[in-house]
């Protein structure tokens, strides 16, 4: 059921979502490493280097009271060439205990926002969020 309120909501962002399957076997709780991405309305015209201590404080403001996120770290990194943060964290689930998330977060262009995360219930696949960043287009 939380997964599909969780997707249900990815596809109202038109967010692509994958799963690996095969960390269901070993993960506790049975939790699927995965990842999402999508931009949204950011409400604000800062973009690139004027808009990360925007997204640095957002993330250790409301990654805490939304997500009830917990270790919250904000690097600087620059998210297919364009300055912005990668964002480290922990979530408690009732079903497979702590979980380990990490989200880049970029403001590309004028009103425009765009996330990647990656959560996973043991260590996060290292070469994951390095690719997304180096790769990452924007609409």
């Amino acid at each position: 059921a939380t997964l599909s309120q969780n997707l249900q909501a990815l596809i109202k962002l038109k967010a692509i979502f994958a799963a690996d399957l095969k960390s269901v076997s070993s993960s506790p709780g049975h939790f699927a490493t995965n990842i999402n991405a999508y931009c949204s309305s950011s409400g604000t015209s800062d973009t690139g280097s004027a808009g990360v201590p925007l997204l640095r404080q957002s993330a250790k403001t409301e990654l805490p009271q939304v997500l009830h996120a917990r270790n919250v770290t904000v690097t600087e990194i620059k998210i297919g060439g364009v300055p912005g943060v990668q964002v480290g964290y922990t979530l408690t689930s009732t079903t497979s205990g702590t979980l380990h998330a990490a989200q880049l977060e970029v403001l590309p262009k004028p009103g425009r926002a765009c996330f990647v995360t990656l959560t996973a219930a043991g260590p996060l696949p290292a070469s994951v969020l390095p690719t997304a960043a180096a790769t990452a287009q924007f609409p």
